[in-house]
């Protein structure tokens, strides 16, 4: 799509989603596999795993109870709340809160990670 989608609602997963605009929230309780935006994502809410985010704008907020495995991004990413594994983010901006219950592999970023807290 070249235009928005405000909502997605699925019980089931989600191979890949391409948008050159704003994705408002995803709903989901399956997988999603890969989301290429170049506009801003709002939220997503998870109960399974994302594999890879790559946007080139804003992420504001990522729920989830399973795995990140991988989120690229050049703009900000808000908020990301997890109860389980983040493998690695890449960001040239930066990452204002990461609240996580498992492990976090790795972060690269080339600007400022304002808060993390995790208890593994």
């Amino acid at each position: 799509t070249t235009s928005s989608i405000t909502t997605i609602y699925t019980t089931s997963s989600i191979t890949t989603i391409y948008t050159t605009s704003s994705i408002t929230t995803i709903y989901t309780t399956s997988s999603i596999t890969t989301i290429y935006t170049t506009s801003s994502i709002t939220t997503i809410y998870t109960t399974s795993s994302i594999t890879t985010i790559y946007t080139t704008s804003s992420i504001t907020t990522i729920y989830t109870t399973s795995s990140i495995t991988t989120v690229y991004t050049t703009s900000s990413i808000t908020t990301i709340y997890t109860t389980s594994s983040i493998t690695t983010i890449y960001t040239t901006s930066s990452i204002t809160t990461i609240y996580t219950t498992s492990s976090i592999t790795t972060i690269y970023t080339t600007s400022s990670i304002t808060t993390i807290y995790t208890t593994s």
